[in-house]
């Protein structure tokens, strides 16, 4: 094992060697790290990379989460690496045999040597200046500080609170003579034979729980407050078995692994877009599995649609025949307190048990509790958007992998990490030190959809999400698998810094203006010569991206109109820009470095009339230009204090003269007037 954090007596940060930070570091050596690590590897073998896994053991919550029953909710065929399946004939996985596979996979790749364990990750900055992140870490059972540098941090934590999960504040707990136990910490010493076990929930934990208590039990009773959907699953994947003996083992993993896809995927649309329908399924499954009347069928009818919280399922039925066969059964009812022998209900009805089990839900907890900052400022998780489910607006060369509430959490991670990659790349390309998505939307809710507990409890500590792509959390791994692995990195959103080469491009484009542009404009030379030359030197400045340029008109004259490809509505501000070049030369075409970073910076649109130049149309013809333009913005519905006038050397003049004709006039002036390096210079005298 590297192990780069060496304790000194003085007790100060041990560092890594500041000329061997990592290209990435993994946060956690769960499902999606190991899936992450794994794929880094294969597809890039130049990145030196390291997990930091804050327990002493890899597996995540497959390690973590010990008690009877516990398996995945999702298909094993998803479940597993797309680059090494795995097939048993069971459609789930138990919790150990899925342990055992994440560590086989990380033996044989060999990522399991990459693992630092008992490194738990306090905080970490991005310094953009270096393009680098500086991770804390607290290191062994001592907790020893150590520092390790990163160009890119890739969270694989989930986003569960493994410290500690949601128990209720019942009250009476310290009368109770039984055992209470929470499946998140289940004691291995703990035996269910022969004992009256009440379990406090109605949620997955519950379901996978209650017929593995009820096989050794005397008798288990599902208390709940409100019902959950049931699905069932088939216990064994028998059209699976076939495609096995039939096919190559390549080609039937294949095909096994995208009809589960398809499967979930179109299930989970259905209920969505047909809840009634959906709704109704549900219920006449239990009502048939177990015969139910109207009244015990409320133990089975929700209150909300389906998928508007998790669905619970049931593999093989084993919940609904352990319901069947008696030894298990379920209540509905509110908690008033624990007492000595047991539970005392809403209605003052006493439920006896040896044991009580509070599988009662988990937290939410973003990135791992990692406090994360940006040049020393503080990022709360509640305040960022997230951008293509796995970056968020204004953090850079920072990736969560976040999974799937619909479908396997491994489908989504895969794709994650793809597309990190595809973003090194392109910042390699581009020499960029970092790249972060920018220019985010206003946020609609929460990026998980649900209206579950652990989202409700947390809301304000979960990142946001916008209404339209890319701002939004998918839950459809089509969309993802093309946005993720074919959609354009460097789209209208993803922010590069200025890099070295980008620095250098500048610096010789205003040497080509000092050297090549202004001796050339001189009166001696044709006018057209000097329009001509100085459109060739204007047009060598840095342009940035995510800019849309197009031609319209105001009043009749010729206007160049510059927006943000980021707004997904026509901004309700405007600019009008009125360019320089002595009122001779130049255009709006001439000027898009200034527009374009003008309309990125302000989140308005840029309106830049092609006034009409001297000596062709002598003054006051430009200035009459810039009134009517004016006047257009006005009569396309703009208020006068939605509107900015700006201007360049002569055009900073002509703005202010446009200001001085309007406030003559007794006309309505623009919100504000943004003079650069403006011809003559404003008369303090004479403020519009």
């Amino acid at each position: 094992m590297l192990d780069l954090a060496t304790p000194d007596e003085a007790g100060q940060k041990d560092r890594q060697a500041k000329d061997e930070p990592f290209e990435i570091l993994i946060l956690g050596a769960g499902v999606a790290g190991i899936a992450a690590a794994r794929d880094i590897q294969k597809l890039a073998p130049d990145a030196r990379f390291a997990i930091l896994e804050g327990r002493e053991a890899s597996g995540g919550t497959w390690d973590l989460f010990r008690y009877p029953g516990v398996r995945s909710d999702s298909d094993l065929q998803t479940l597993a690496f797309s680059d090494r399946p795995v097939f048993n004939g069971a459609w789930t996985g138990e919790g150990a045999d899925v342990l055992a596979y994440i560590r086989e996979a990380a033996r044989e790749s060999g990522v399991d040597k990459k693992i630092l364990f008992e490194h738990r990750v306090l905080a970490a900055n991005f310094d953009t200046k270096a393009g680098l992140w500086l991770v804390d870490v607290a290191i062994g059972a001592e907790k020893r500080l150590g520092q390790f540098t990163c160009r890119f941090l890739y969270a694989c934590c989930g986003y569960y609170d493994y410290a500690a999960g949601y128990t209720p504040d019942f009250p009476g707990k310290a009368e109770y003579s039984g055992r209470i136990l929470h499946p998140q910490f289940w004691p291995s010493d703990f035996d269910a034979s022969g004992k009256r076990i009440i379990v406090i929930g109605s949620g997955a934990t519950a379901i996978s729980l209650i017929p593995a208590l009820a096989a050794k039990a005397a008798h288990v009773v599902m208390l709940q407050r409100s019902p959950s959907y049931i699905m069932p699953l088939p216990g064994k994947d028998y059209d699976g078995r076939v495609y096995q003996r039939i096919l190559p083992g390549k080609l039937a993993y294949a095909l096994i692994r995208w009809r589960n896809i398809l499967i979930t995927l179109s299930l989970f649309h259905l209920a969505r877009s047909k809840p009634g329908w959906s709704k109704q399924q549900l219920m006449n499954v239990a009502r048939k599995r177990l015969g139910l009347d109207d009244k015990a069928m409320a133990n089975f009818t929700p209150r909300y649609d389906v998928w508007d919280q998790r669905l619970c399922f049931d593999p093989g039925f084993a919940f609904y025949n352990c319901l069947r066969d008696g030894s298990a059964s379920i209540v509905t009812a509110p908690i008033d307190c624990f007492v000595a022998e047991g539970l005392r209900l809403g209605n003052g009805e006493i439920l006896r048990a040896d044991a009580i089990v509070t599988a009662t839900g988990l937290q939410f907890l973003a990135f791992g509790g990692v406090r994360l900052s940006v040049d020393g400022k503080e990022i709360e998780p509640g305040a960022l958007m997230i951008y293509k489910g796995c970056m968020f607006a204004g953090l850079p060369n920072f990736v969560a992998a976040i999974g799937y509430i619909n479908a396997s959490w491994t489908l989504k991670c895969q794709l994650t990490t793809l597309y990190l990659l595809r973003l090194r790349r392109e910042m390699a390309a581009r020499q960029a030190k970092w790249a972060a998505p920018q220019n985010a939307p206003a946020p609609i809710g929460p990026m998980l959809a649900l209206t579950s507990g652990y989202i409700e409890r947390t809301k304000k500590g979960i990142p946001k999400q916008g209404a339209t792509p890319p701002w939004r959390y998918n839950v459809n791994y089509f969309r993802d698998f093309w946005s993720l692995r074919f959609g354009r990195v460097a789209d209208d959103f993803m922010h590069f810094d200025k890099n070295e080469a980008e620095s250098r491009f500048a610096s010789m484009a205003r040497f080509a203006v000092k050297t090549c542009l202004k001796p050339a404009l001189h009166p001696r030379l044709p006018i057209a010569m000097q329009r001509r030359w100085a459109s060739v030197v204007m047009r060598t400045l840095y342009v940035p991206f995510g800019v849309r340029f197009s031609q319209t008109s105001l009043a009749g004259v010729p206007t160049e109109k510059v927006s943000s490809r980021s707004e997904a509505v026509e901004p309700k501000s405007a600019v009008l820009f009125l360019h320089g070049g002595a009122f001779m030369i130049c255009s709006p075409a001439s000027h898009r470095s200034i527009t374009g970073r003008l309309a990125k910076a302000v989140g308005a649109t840029v309106f830049v009339p092609d006034y009409r130049l001297a000596p062709e149309h002598p003054y006051p013809a430009a200035l009459d230009d810039a009134v009517a333009s004016y006047r257009a913005l006005l009569e396309q519905g703009y208020a006068p204090e939605q509107i900015a006038v700006a201007g360049d050397s002569a055009g900073g003049g002509l703005a202010l003269s446009l200001c001085l004709r309007l406030r003559g006039e007794g006309s309505p002036l623009p919100a504000c007037l943004a003079l650069i390096s403006p011809l003559g210079g404003p008369d303090p005298d004479a403020s519009c």
